[in-house]
């Protein structure tokens, strides 16, 4: 059987079209966004409204705090088990989300990840500490030239990790991922929603407008009183670090938004960079292609 995935750039209309086949199928959403997992980041992770959370079944929403991790091998795991759930109820579940690592690693399968060690990943942080991430970059890049080239020299964790990983197995972290590799327990029809980029740039500039208007400072001021500070994995979020810093006095507002937008534009850059490559997903500009298939596909679960 073949589990559908909606994704897409941001802004898209994801959502408003899950919601339209909850309307029509016995459905259940498995949400794969990398920080809708998080309370209280309502506004500026755009989670689905409270009556739409109410009324139609998600899940991966709102379930860690802010200052705990959460990977793309957590997602794997949480869906996985999630599908296996939805399907003995008798229902569908149907993968909606933007995250691109996390619909790849879910279609594709997943490193096993057995090699973290304390006193490892210490000593790396440490050597960080004395001489600088660009110098791990450089050593990464002599240990395992084809993963570095694949990285930013800015990605402090995936150094870290395959750095990791090279002190566990003295082997490059590209060749470990290949040995290690798990499959994945389903098979999946992946659906890319599209649109002409100028068009969505004006979406999500609008979108953040709005977020701005329905309380989006406030939201950060509250996680800033609870005791969150910007180097937490929920705050890598476009915009939340950004207003941290209008809210701490070192920016004005119109600058801040300016800023958001524009890292919000080049996240979509990436996104259809990011798709583009892959050979397994159906471009789409409308839904009309998603409803056939789902009424040919998954007639069984019609309402």
């Amino acid at each position: 059987m073949l589990i559908p995935i909606i994704t897409g750039p941001t802004g898209v209309g994801k959502t408003a079209i899950s919601i339209e086949l909850y309307n029509s199928y016995n459905i259940e959403i498995i949400s794969a966004d990398a920080f809708q997992v998080y309370r209280n980041m309502n506004i500026g992770t755009s989670k689905p409204d409270v009556h739409v959370l109410n009324e139609v079944p998600h899940h991966l929403i709102s379930i860690l705090e802010p200052h705990e991790y959460y990977s793309a091998g957590k997602f794997v795991e949480n869906a996985e088990k999630l599908i296996e759930e939805i399907l003995s109820k008798g229902k569908l579940p149907v993968i909606v989300g933007g995250t691109a690592l996390y619909i790849d690693r879910l279609v594709c399968g997943i490193f096993n990840d057995i090699t973290k060690s304390g006193d490892i990943r210490s000593k790396i942080l440490n050597e960080a500490l004395e001489k600088g991430y660009d110098f791990l970059y450089n050593k990464l890049g002599n240990i395992d030239s084809l993963y570095a080239t694949k990285i930013s020299s800015n990605d402090h964790v995936r150094i870290v990790r395959a750095l990791e990983v090279y002190e566990k197995f003295k082997k490059p972290y590209s060749t470990v991922m290949v040995e290690h590799h798990v499959n994945p327990k389903y098979k999946y029809k992946v659906f890319f929603l599209q649109k002409k980029r100028e068009a969505l740039y004006e979406i999500v500039e609008k979108r953040i407008d709005d977020m701005f208007n329905n309380g989006w400072i406030e939201e950060v001021e509250l996680l800033l009183r609870m005791g969150c500070t910007t180097d937490k994995p929920s705050f890598k979020a476009i915009g939340y670090r950004e207003i941290a810093e209008y809210i701490k006095g070192n920016e004005n507002l119109e600058e801040t938004k300016r800023k958001i937008k524009k890292k919000t534009r080049n996240f979509v850059k990436r996104q259809f960079t990011f798709f583009k490559k892959l050979g397994y997903i159906d471009k789409i500009d409308d839904k009309n292609s998603i409803d056939n298939f789902f009424k040919t596909y998954y007639k069984d679960y019609k309402k």
